[in-house]
């Protein structure tokens, strides 16, 4: 019989406590991810905010070139 070098012999309590230690790491990733979800909507809906209240600026200068055009062309 062949030589099949260093046997290695893990027993069930090592299972155990590496499964035990794996499902508490799963948790807390879960965890993260649920808070990072969350802050992810926060952001999304700050950021529609900020996109409709901004939509006034471009159309409000619009209106105030156009009425400054008026004026200029009906005071001269």
């Amino acid at each position: 019989m062949p030589d099949q070098g260093p046997v290695v012999m893990i027993g069930l309590q090592q299972i155990y406590d590496k499964l035990v230690a794996l499902e508490r790491d799963v948790a807390r990733l879960v965890d993260q991810h649920d808070g990072v979800s969350k802050a992810s909507a926060d952001h999304e809906a700050r950021i529609r905010v900020l996109e409709r209240a901004r939509w006034p600026l471009p159309a409000v200068s619009v209106l105030i070139a156009v009425a400054s055009l008026a004026y200029v062309i009906l005071t001269r």
